[in-house]
């Protein structure tokens, strides 16, 4: 209901009216509805089928099965129809675990200490895969079938220390190796890869809490997520060949104050502010235009941001 000029993503994500959906029609592999259940879907999916592959996220449950006649008899007339199909030879996905660990708690005196190291390894056999998919008789087909295995090792270490009631302090860090036993084929027009895709050799986490007085909490917290590739599928005059992409690794630091004001005996109101992504570690290569890869995204999922918020505890 918006102007679509009047509104500016943080990602450079273009804004259009509804009112042009029919100048996309192919230019979206799947169009996600996320309206109303009342009023808004049983309108707006069957209509929408008749030119997209569609989403929708209705849950009036005793009126689902109206909904889907609707919707399947809309998409069926548009062709536009997407299924999985199982192959023939399809076997279940298995996996081998085995996990060590050793978990150590001591005090000193005020502190409390607690750390654990835990090593495991994971055999996965016919790992579940999905092909491209094709076009026949009007329906988008893709194959569920099993692709080789794979392995993922590593060791995680992590540690607590509590000092009385006033400082807390957790982290966390793994190393891992995830790795296809054959090379992996994700594209037939990209170069095969061993390494699986978004899953980084190195990420961690800490998060710190002070309370100089009971009432009033400071809380300083980071992620780590170290170097992974990520899949860039073909897009029109800027990406020219599907391949994948090292990524850089990203330090997430973000710190929260909070004070607790007691109302009643048994209600407490709660102020806090903060912000989040301090360094603003975030992504600089999104892809822009109608027609660009819209799962090309990773790292955190906001850049610096400013937050104050207000909670009532009862």
């Amino acid at each position: 209901r918006r102007n679509p000029d009047s509104i500016k993503t943080r990602s450079g994500v273009p804004v259009y009216s509804v009112d042009s959906i029919k100048d996309f029609r192919d230019k979206i592999d799947v169009l996600i509805l996320c309206g109303g259940s009342a009023t808004d879907l049983p309108h707006q999916t069957p209509e929408y089928a008749k030119y997209f592959n569609v989403i929708d996220s209705f849950d009036t449950h005793h009126n689902i099965p109206t909904h889907f006649a609707n919707v399947d008899a809309a998409a069926k007339a548009g062709g536009n129809v997407a299924m999985i199909v199982l192959a023939d030879d399809l076997k279940e996905e298995r996996s081998h675990s085995v996990n060590l660990s050793a978990d150590m708690y001591h005090r000193f005196g005020d502190f409390q200490v607690n750390l654990l190291v835990e090593g495991f390894y994971n055999k996965l056999n016919d790992v579940f895969a999905l092909t491209d998919g094709e076009i026949k008789d009007g329906i988008l087909t893709r194959i569920r079938h099993n692709a080789e295995g794979a392995q993922v090792a590593g060791l995680t270490l992590e540690a607590k220390m509590a000092y009385l009631d006033k400082v807390q302090v957790q982290a966390g860090y793994t190393f891992q190796q995830s790795r296809y036993d054959e090379p992996f084929e994700w594209n037939p027009e990209a170069p095969k890869v061993t390494k699986m895709l978004r899953s980084p050799d190195h990420y961690g986490y800490f998060i710190a809490t002070y309370k100089p007085i009971k009432a009033l909490s400071c809380i300083l917290s980071g992620t780590y997520t170290g170097s992974m590739i990520v899949p860039h599928e073909y897009v029109p005059d800027y990406w020219l060949t599907p391949s994948t992409v090292e990524t850089p690794d990203f330090f997430d630091l973000g710190i929260k104050f909070a004070y607790d004001f007691k109302v009643f005996k048994s209600v407490t109101l709660q102020l806090n502010a903060g912000v989040q992504n301090i360094f603003n570690a975030y992504q600089r290569d999104f892809d822009q235009g109608a027609d660009r890869d819209a799962g090309y995204m990773y790292g955190p999922e906001l850049p610096r941001s400013y937050f104050a918020g207000l909670k009532i505890s009862y």
